[in-house]
């Protein structure tokens, strides 16, 4: 069990940063006694000695400047461990940020840095995945917000509506289909390729094969979009997947958008947060986000009357 108190961490720092127990203990206003007995106790915990002594005054040595290395970050999590609940805001310290791949590909980066020039303190812990890996990981309180497509409208939750992202068949220039419309009967002579499931992607590339009358579809799946894009690029396929992770390579004219017939519906893009943790700088992210899709040519506004819809 171990034996440290926030008062030992304290009278650490304090004598490192002012060179002397008696400085320390009129700083913490306490006895020099006890600022002793504190760093004693600490160095009989962590079974080292901290600090060097000349005279009055106290200097670390080799293993009091490792502890002070892990000092200043306990010190620093308390301050903002404090300043989360006292402001309620998120945006304080540690950020927990859920992205689904899509976002990941096409813009988190730009997200992340706007988030950062704006919160130059804020620290960011990501995690990528899919729409209901990210839903279960905020109904566990392991996320504090989420980007992904098509989440539904979770009771704990508050959704917020962000942009459009379309879907279409997509294959490479160097290997094209024998038409530009993709109808069942043409891609089923070359590979498809799609998400496992459970996916958006997967349910709507059966639903629309089904409804246009293919019959049997056979998928090579891959679980990572950003590899089943390459293998697009790569002319190892065709595979349905959103425009806007493939921009530069429609600019470049290395892969063909199929046109079709029956059109996918677009995902709809949101950020999701618990309700409870509703505050002004989430409000700020969700707007920041907004942004720099619409600013993008691959994403477009929600239609007027549109609302986020379940998988």
């Amino acid at each position: 069990m171990r034996r440290y108190s926030l008062a030992q961490i304290e009278a650490l720092a304090a004598i490192a940063k002012l060179g002397s127990f008696q400085a320390a203990a009129r700083h913490m206003h306490v006895t020099q006694p006890t600022i002793s007995l504190r760093v004693r106790e600490l160095e009989e915990a962590l079974g080292t000695r901290l600090f060097e002594r000349d005279g009055r005054a106290a200097k670390l040595n080799a293993e009091g400047v490792v502890a002070m290395h892990y000092t200043d970050q306990i010190l620093q999590l308390l301050d903002e461990l404090e300043t989360r609940l006292r402001t309620g805001d998120p945006l304080q310290g540690v950020l927990r940020v859920g992205s689904s791949e899509t976002i990941a590909i096409a813009v988190l980066p730009k997200i992340i840095t706007l988030l950062g020039e704006r919160y130059p303190r804020l620290t960011v812990e990501l995690k990528v995945s899919d729409s209901f890996v990210l839903l279960n990981e905020l109904a566990a309180n392991r996320l504090d917000i989420a980007i992904m497509a098509n989440p539904g409208r979770p009771a704990n939750l508050q959704v917020e509506p962000l942009a459009m992202a379309r879907v279409a068949w997509i294959g490479s220039r160097a290997k094209p289909l024998q038409s530009r419309i993709a109808d069942p009967q043409t891609l089923a002579q070359s590979t498809i390729l799609g998400m496992p499931q459970p996916s958006p992607l997967h349910d709507m590339m059966a639903e629309w094969w089904d409804a246009e009358g293919g019959g049997a579809l056979r998928v090579s799946t891959c679980n990572s979009l950003a590899m089943l894009a390459r293998l697009v690029v790569g002319g190892v396929g065709v595979g349905v997947l959103p425009t806007c992770i493939l921009r530069d390579e429609i600019q470049r004219g290395s892969v063909v958008v199929y046109r079709q017939q029956r059109p996918f519906e677009s995902l709809q893009i949101c950020a999701a947060y618990p309700k409870v943790m509703h505050s002004e700088g989430l409000e700020a992210l969700v707007s920041i986000a907004r942004r720099v899709m619409l600013d993008s040519r691959y994403f477009t506004r929600l239609g007027r009357g549109q609302t986020p819809h379940g998988v």
